[in-house]
């Protein structure tokens, strides 16, 4: 699976990807309201043709429970890097991942104990960006030139998204208007609108809309080892258990680190190698 086995591979409860893939492509009703314009490209750099193979996933969110903003960096070096930020470009919070072991946040109000909580919505949001914009625009990133809009209706497939700890599955009938022009030989930026019923019947229907930026680049952003820490709290991820609706199941947790790390470098110490 490429650069999305090396994304996520490591950690099960953070696999944002590793769900049911969206069986239904073929059956899925597409349209295309407007084709490609532009010359074909000169030198995109070739790590694949697929929505999952991202550095930099860009995600402006809409939905009936709220508004959500946020950028992610992947790079090579083992780090996930997650903002938030409001229009403006103003950081509001920011997460680290290092290996799959270390949590840390910054300037982000979170229960104690609820910390991988919300993780898990930031990685079913991106999750189900990924899968809708796999479902929109079925020739992947490397076949969209210029610009292109497009709607794809389903009455047969649910699109599930999940971790380990979680999951949030939409259910058909559903549909997408979507859109998205090429930046340049690396980005792209995309407009969702997606419909579905959730939970099944009964539970009403929900209306999300999304924009953002997709890129890929072929070196690494990685983020300075001298990246200043000391305010960030540090968490150690660790298999425990959860209840709910009285039912008790293991589960990933994260467990708050007493140590203080000054610098990226040194959190990046701390880690145990993997074997």
């Amino acid at each position: 699976m490429g650069k999305f086995s090396s994304h996520f591979g490591l950690f099960a409860s953070f696999a944002m990807f590793c769900a049911a893939m969206l069986g239904g492509c073929e059956a899925a009703k597409r349209s295309s309201l407007e084709p490609d314009r532009a010359p074909p490209l000169p030198t995109m750099v070739r790590l694949g043709n697929s929505w999952r193979d991202f550095t930099t996933l860009e995600m402006h969110w809409r939905e009936p429970r709220g508004v959500d903003h946020w950028k992610y960096d992947f790079s090579n070096e083992g780090v996930r890097h997650f903002v938030s930020v409001v229009p403006g470009s103003v950081v509001r919070g920011e997460i680290l991942f290092l290996e799959d072991q270390l949590l840390l946040m910054n300037q982000l109000s979170v229960p104690g104990g609820a910390e991988l909580d919300y993780v898990d919505d930031l990685m079913l949001k991106q999750q189900l960006v990924v899968n809708v914009l796999e479902q929109a625009f079925a020739q992947g990133p490397l076949g969209l030139q210029g610009s292109m809009r497009v709607v794809v209706e389903d009455h047969g497939d649910p699109i599930h998204t999940e971790t380990t700890n979680t999951s949030r599955i939409y259910y058909p009938p559903w549909n997408i208007r979507a859109s998205a022009t090429r930046e340049n030989d690396a980005s792209l930026n995309y407009q969702l609108a997606f419909d579905a019923q959730l939970g099944g019947a009964g539970r009403g229907r929900t209306h999300i809309e999304i924009d953002g930026r997709w890129s890929r680049n072929s070196g690494s952003d990685a983020l300075a080892d001298d990246t200043p820490l000391d305010q960030w709290r540090a968490y150690r991820l660790r298999l425990g258990t959860r209840t709910a609706a009285g039912l008790t199941t293991a589960a990933w947790v994260a467990v708050p680190d007493a140590r203080r790390y000054r610098t990226l470098r040194e959190a990046r110490q701390s880690i145990t190698p993997r074997r």
